[in-house]
């Protein structure tokens, strides 16, 4: 069946969403409601900067790295390849070999089966699937310039998660995660991914899918790779 547009693939947030182990639960709250008999409704927001469908700027990582606000927007809307990963564990360069991938890739979103229906569970899912930092530094030598998961980080949880950040966000490589790509085909797409305008090391996105032919690529080849620093 062919995909209605746009396809929203971002995860609602709640106060039960899922959150890195150490970091602040969402709450959000009402100051002002009609109920009450206010005139007008507030909510109160507080949560990370890396909760549910978020995305990575290099200072996360990287001493000194790009804030949010200086994202250079043409990476965050363009083609797209969704890659469906149906492995478990840990994601090498021998994995990524074997994909039929575009050459380049500039943007690819990985939906991998384990994932299905984890971020609408509170409890946090140690066992995801990350990628490695040699399956990092082989996408981005195929020209990676936004990397995008289904769940919470990009990097395995339980060892080698620094290094993989390091690799991608070194390389001024955005990351997006927390995405839900539970209902996507494999495929070429379209994608639109804008985050809230913070001079942070992460914000909160709004990411949808479009047809393959909806967008241009707007970050040209002869374009610099994006740097990782101001």
């Amino acid at each position: 069946m062919k995909p209605t547009f746009p396809i929203d693939i971002s995860v609602l947030v709640s106060n039960h969403s899922p959150v890195w182990p150490g970091h602040s639960s969402v709450n959000l709250s009402l100051t002002h409601s009609h109920e009450n008999g206010d005139i007008a409704e507030i909510t109160h927001i507080s949560m990370g900067a890396h909760t549910i469908t978020h995305l990575d700027a290099p200072r996360h990582f990287v001493p000194k790295g790009s804030l949010v606000n200086t994202i250079d927007l043409r990476i965050l809307m363009g083609p797209v390849h969704v890659l469906h990963v149906t492995q478990l564990g840990v994601l090498t360069k021998e994995f990524f070999e074997e994909q039929a991938i575009p050459s380049p890739c500039k943007r690819l979103l990985l939906r991998i089966d384990a994932h299905s229906g984890r971020l609408f569970e509170p409890d946090f899912y140690e066992d995801y699937v990350g990628i490695d930092a040699g399956a990092a530094q082989f996408l981005i030598d195929n020209g990676l310039i936004l990397i995008g998961t289904d769940y919470l980080s990009i990097g395995p949880f339980h060892h080698g998660n620094v290094e993989t950040h390091q690799t991608l966000l070194g390389e001024g490589v955005v990351i997006v995660e927390g995405l839900n790509l539970v209902h996507v085909p494999r495929g070429d797409y379209s994608l639109m991914c804008l985050p809230i305008a913070l001079p942070c090391d992460g914000a909160p996105c709004r990411a949808i899918l479009l047809d393959a032919h909806a967008l241009p690529e707007l970050h040209d080849a002869d374009d610099a790779r994006p740097s990782s620093c101001f």
